[in-house]
């Protein structure tokens, strides 16, 4: 009977020495669960970062190109308007107008 007695403390204590090692190790656990959520969340925020500046980048290098893009279509329009105006929708002839043309140069 003194044999299991021993046996039962000797069982108690390892299993109370394996639940404090257990219970430091989830203590450990749950600070770098702290931590890492944590760094999650400024690992966020610097994408959020990141984000807006790499935004504000594409931005700045495409403002001049779209200005570019904006005077080059102003000036096709304008162009084009000038070709409207050459009499090629008049009810002559292209042959006549140019015989009219160098008669009046004349």
């Amino acid at each position: 009977m003194r044999r299991k007695n021993n046996d039962f403390y000797r069982q108690l204590e390892e299993t109370t020495l394996e639940n404090e090692r257990l219970n430091k190790e989830n203590k450990l656990l749950r600070g770098y669960k702290a931590e890492a959520l944590g760094w999650q969340k400024e690992i966020e925020e610097l994408r959020d970062s990141i984000d807006d500046l790499i935004e504000k980048a594409v931005e700045k290098a495409t403002l001049p190109l779209v200005a570019k893009i904006n005077e080059q279509h102003d000036e096709i329009m304008r162009l084009k308007s000038q070709l409207n105006k050459d009499s090629t929708n008049s009810s002559q002839p292209l042959k006549k107008r140019q015989k009219t043309k160098r008669s009046a140069r004349a």
